[in-house]
């Protein structure tokens, strides 16, 4: 029934521009066949898309594990190559939350990003031209940047933030899977004015070291929630 229901539906919507529903009289409700049918169809669609959220939520917290196992190595190999913490030098940075929160009239102040891939799309921007993309955020109003810097998923590259930091003057993010302190200093030798903290990747203790690690270097800090667990946990 919920089949039948479901396509007659299609076919009324597609030939009178509305539901099928919208056709039944008053007496049509009334019969047990037809009342079962449309519980069925709309219990279906519930019943189909909670499971389908399920199944993009376990996918995607498999994705999320699977970069991360990735990040760990990589990050571990680089550490015995160079130690950031010893080659800055703490200077003032662009206030990145400053700027999020100025009031400016008639405007909205946003976050542009600079993606080149992502798992989920594949590859979004097949001319990809760091330089322009940068400037024409910035001409066109934004207020920030954020620069995905994950390469093996996102084909991203810390070196984005230092080529753009170059070009434009509004603070620039530094978006990626933050593990290690050690990466916390990386961002601020590349020029990032801000870090992202992903609480679904970090245990309480790991994300409060890293705050604060982040606010002795006059970084800024985004911290991101996926639901009112993990708000709790940030507040």
């Amino acid at each position: 029934f919920g089949l039948i229901y479901g396509l007659s539906n299609y076919i009324a919507v597609k030939r009178r521009g509305k539901p099928l529903y919208w056709f039944l009289t008053w007496e049509d409700y009334k019969s047990p066949l037809i009342m079962i049918t449309i519980i069925t169809v709309f219990t279906g669609n519930f019943y189909l898309t909670t499971l389908f959220d399920e199944f993009i939520t376990g996918r995607t917290a498999s994705k999320r594990k699977e970069i991360c196992q990735k990040k760990i190595h990589e990050i571990n190999k680089l550490k015995k190559t160079i130690n950031y913490k010893n080659k800055i030098v703490i200077s003032k940075r662009r206030y990145f939350l400053k700027k999020l929160i100025e009031e400016k009239k008639n405007k909205f102040n946003l976050i542009a990003e600079i993606k080149k891939s992502s798992p989920s799309k594949g590859e979004i921007c097949k001319k990809f031209n760091l330089n322009q993309i940068a400037q024409d955020y910035e001409n066109a109003g934004a207020s920030c940047l954020s620069i995905l810097t994950e390469k093996n998923y996102f084909q991203g590259d810390i070196n984005y933030i230092s080529k753009v930091k170059k070009i434009i003057d509004i603070p620039i993010l530094r978006k990626d899977f933050i593990l290690d302190e050690w990466q916390i200093y990386e961002s601020y030798f590349f020029g990032a004015d801000c870090i992202l903290l992903i609480l679904a990747i970090l245990e309480d203790k790991e994300a409060k070291r890293f705050y604060e690690v982040s606010k002795e270097l006059n970084l800024d800090v985004i911290v991101e929630v996926h639901d009112e667990f993990e708000l709790k946990r940030a507040i």
